[in-house]
């Protein structure tokens, strides 16, 4: 979805395709303006000013609230709110087919949303707020070495990157709420790769920000690789590339939800089939298909690792491979 607005004293520039989005910014900022702006364009019918790709409401008081609530369908729709109604609205469309953009200075905890969820007000030198996407993923060449790989899945994930990982410690953070203690802990001396589920980390994302540039400024590395999660890594593989996939939508929350449902349905009975319930990852997610005798359509030329991860966010995970998986 996408909504911009551009008046003399607010531009906002929200395009995403994520559930949630949550506005927040220093005192002065600018953020509660947004909203207002937005209302006195509503009441004085001025809605050249906006862009926008679905319907989109403004909640501005409890019956307002419980009105919008009740009348939500199929049709997607964006809520649009300030900070007293932001943490009801998150938790009120969640599993209904529904986007909102929140003004908030407390992130909502109790729900799952990616790091891509998070935008930032401020002003400019004219007295202009601005609001924008508060953390672009930029690409970067890994290094040569790194010393651990810190990956916040204790599961499958985890199984897997240790099994392919060569040169370097895989270890599991047990969560996403454990990462910044543990990056504390670790020698400045060693180089960290951090391999983490951007599509539900929004709540932790600002801390373990802070932590990684902390290191950097004393003389350590540590890098973020993050795909929306692991389930996300298997859909997108070349296994899969001939299966049909269905597409986003707001009633699954978000990214990390939404893959794990989808690669149950793609691989249900059959050679691959996971189960994130479960955790546990086939053996043909491993082994090659040139030692297999069995024909089937999910079959690969290439080593099976490189299927799985030479694409998008992992592709730089192929330095580290084992060599006898290539």
């Amino acid at each position: 979805m996408f909504f911009k607005m551009n008046t003399e004293y607010v531009h906002a520039d929200i395009e995403t395709d994520e559930k949630y989005v949550f506005i927040s910014g220093f005192s002065g900022a600018g953020k509660s303006l947004f909203v207002r702006e937005l209302e006195q364009l509503i009441e004085t019918g001025a809605k050249e000013e906006i862009a926008c790709d679905l319907d989109f409401y403004v909640i501005s008081n409890k019956q307002n609230f419980e009105d919008r609530m009740a009348l939500l369908g199929d049709s997607p729709c964006i809520l649009i709110a300030d900070e007293f109604y932001a943490n009801k609205i998150a938790l009120a469309i969640q599993n209904r087919n529904a986007y909102c953009i929140c003004v908030t200075r407390n992130l909502p905890s109790n729900i799952n949303f990616s790091y891509k969820s998070l935008y930032h007000a401020q002003r400019d030198a004219r007295g202009v707020t601005q609001i924008g996407m508060k953390y672009r993923q930029t690409e970067f060449d890994l290094s040569d070495h790194y010393d651990v790989m810190l990956i916040d899945d204790s599961g499958a994930g985890y199984q897997y990157m240790r099994d392919i990982i060569q040169d370097m410690r895989v270890e599991s953070t047990f969560g996403k709420g454990n990462i910044v203690k543990i990056i504390r802990k670790k020698p400045s001396a060693e180089k960290l790769l951090l391999f983490v589920d951007g599509g539900g980390i929004g709540n932790h994302f600002d801390s373990i920000v802070t932590s990684c540039r902390k290191r950097e400024k004393n003389g350590g590395t540590v890098h973020l690789i993050l795909p929306e999660c692991f389930e996300q890594v298997l859909v997108d593989s070349d296994m899969l590339a001939s299966q049909e996939k269905q597409q986003f939508a707001a009633v699954y929350n978000n990214k990390e939800n939404f893959y794990e449902m989808e690669i149950y349905r793609l691989t249900k009975d059959t050679v691959l089939e996971y189960d994130h319930r479960h955790q546990k990852l086939s053996n043909c997610w491993l082994i090659d298909c040139q030692i297999c005798d069995q024909k089937c359509k999910f079959r690969v030329d290439q080593p099976k690792v490189k299927a799985v991860l030479d694409k998008g966010t992992t592709k730089e995970l192929m330095h580290f491979v084992k060599e006898e998986l290539l």
